[in-house]
């Protein structure tokens, strides 16, 4: 069975964050388990827009995360059956609210959703939960 490395920073704070030393970890991948790929994905994913993960949520269909430096500023999304993501930076975004726009097309990610919306009609609308 193949192993990924990844790093794990152990962080601190409020506003901003105090990062302590990174910590290797080793995930023992197997292709059959989605739980393990989706680790190591959710590892990397954030790493271009600041590295901190502020949220992570699950639906039927997608991985979704909200990344940022000292505030959030980035939606991605990825379809789980290996097919198309995508990276936005938020439009807006409360406590329990992130909007990405692109183009015509609004993803909304709440604590118990997300809903895609093109043109001001809903395209997609699934369950979510968070793991913060």
């Amino acid at each position: 069975m193949p192993s990924i490395k990844f790093f794990r920073q152990i962080c601190i704070g409020f506003s901003t964050s105090l990062c302590l030393l990174p910590i290797l970890e080793i995930a023992k991948i197997n292709p059959v388990q989605a739980n393990s790929i989706e680790i190591a994905q959710a590892a990397s994913v954030c790493e271009n827009s600041g590295g901190s993960q502020f949220v992570s949520a699950e639906t039927k269909s997608y991985l979704v995360y909200i990344c940022g430096g000292d505030n959030p500023n980035t939606y991605v999304g990825m379809a789980k059956n290996g097919g198309n993501s995508i990276s936005l930076p938020l439009q807006t975004y409360t406590r329990d609210r992130f909007v990405a726009v692109n183009g015509d097309t609004r993803y909304t990610l709440t604590r118990t959703e997300l809903i895609v919306t093109q043109k001001g009609r809903v395209i997609a609308r699934e369950r979510a939960q968070w793991k913060r």
